[in-house]
């Protein structure tokens, strides 16, 4: 069986925190089973918002948000 990861790359230098509602658009038109956004100034009004949009959806297999300012 071949397993086809499915991920939106931003580049290294991009701010996803500071253009979160593009990256949800990016997300929902491209549906990944990936979603890697480490060391992007992520609060947790974005894991907030990032949950809802994952809600309902099983597309995302992955989820990695290491090195955010994220509370528990």
């Amino acid at each position: 069986m071949i397993i086809e990861i499915i991920e939106v790359q931003f580049d290294k230098d991009s701010k996803v925190g500071e253009c979160f509602e593009s990256a949800l658009k990016a997300w929902r038109i491209n549906q990944p089973n990936l979603i890697r956004v480490e060391k992007q100034n992520l609060h947790d009004e974005h894991i907030e918002k990032l949950c809802k949009f994952l809600e309902g959806r099983e597309m995302v297999k992955t989820l990695n948000l290491r090195r955010n300012l994220i509370g528990n």
